[in-house]
């Protein structure tokens, strides 16, 4: 089974200079997998070693804080944008 999760996100420019840091924290089956601080604008990959578990599927929630609002023209509620997410092949 993994042993290690990975998330690979970018942190965009405006929300990086609106929020100067991102608290990423991310819970696999309910139970915590890691948490990171981000502070620095484009991609950027974290990862935390994961008690070995055997295939199948898993139930990943991802919570960003804090929101960013782009503005009064623009009424949705960001975070990071996710390139990927979850147990990396190991096996290549």
């Amino acid at each position: 089974g993994a042993a290690r999760f990975e998330l690979r996100v970018n942190m965009g420019p405006d929300y990086t200079a609106a929020v100067k840091q991102a608290h990423v924290r991310v819970t696999a089956d309910g139970e915590l997998v890691g948490e990171a601080v981000l502070d620095r604008a484009g991609w950027q990959t974290v990862g935390w070693a994961v008690a070995p578990k055997p295939e199948g599927r898993v139930r990943v929630a991802l919570e960003v804080s804090p929101p960013f609002h782009p503005g009064a023209a623009d009424p949705r509620v960001l975070g990071v944008a996710v390139g990927s997410i979850g147990y990396p092949d190991t096996q290549r």
